[in-house]
């Protein structure tokens, strides 16, 4: 497996940002990080229009219009769809295990549920990192692969960022939702790299 190395330390770094989440010590970096967040209107607009890629309801209608779609429906929406189901099991377990309660202060949209890790952290990871695990295996212009790429971390960071501007996660639901989500949705497009190839 190519990148069994950062697979490998992103698991290990999920697993200490859990430890500080479970410990209360990520309370010290997450309020800091939170009282840098200046609040305006139009910033609020922005961030709740960036956090909904990150939603249930785009992802379900981008799964649809992957399925739906025949040149795209089994190697691309196939792969993304059984990704977002997964982190999408995977998060409601993980969410019951913690309990951890969403934060106290003043949330500009209104969540349900537990906090710990971030369901649309791991949903735009899902999406962002399967795809372009997929455009280096189809696309032959490498360049373009690149630059799609880096749009998607920005996106992938961008929603995060929504979450705790919008006060309905920490910092730490954000970055562990990343981890989890990378690690989980790596370890599919590989299984389902071997599957393809050998199909």
């Amino acid at each position: 497996m190519k990148n069994k190395y950062l697979l490998i330390i992103s698991f290990i770094l999920f697993i200490l940002i859990t430890l500080l989440v479970i410990t209360g010590y990520s309370y010290y970096y997450e309020e800091a990080f939170y009282n840098l967040l200046s609040i305006t209107k139009t910033k609020t607009s922005i961030m709740k229009i960036i956090t909904f890629f990150g939603g249930q309801i785009f992802v379900s209608l981008l799964c649809i219009i992957l399925l739906f779609i025949p040149k795209l429906s089994y190697k691309i929406g196939t792969p993304i769809t059984i990704t977002i189901i997964i982190n999408g099991i995977i998060n409601i377990i993980l969410k019951n295990i913690f309990m951890r309660q969403r934060p106290n202060i003043n949330q500009l949209v209104n969540e349900v549920g537990f906090s710990y890790p971030s369901g649309h952290s791991m949903n735009i990871i899902a999406i962002t990192t399967m795809l372009s695990l997929l455009l280096f295996r189809y696309l032959k212009n490498k360049k373009k692969v690149y630059c799609i790429t880096i749009l998607l971390f920005l996106i992938t960071l961008l929603v995060g960022f929504s979450r705790i501007y919008l006060g309905v996660h920490y910092l730490g639901d954000v970055i562990g939702g990343f981890l989890i989500g990378y690690v989980i949705t790596t370890i599919i497009y590989y299984l389902w790299d071997k599957y393809t190839k050998n199909s």
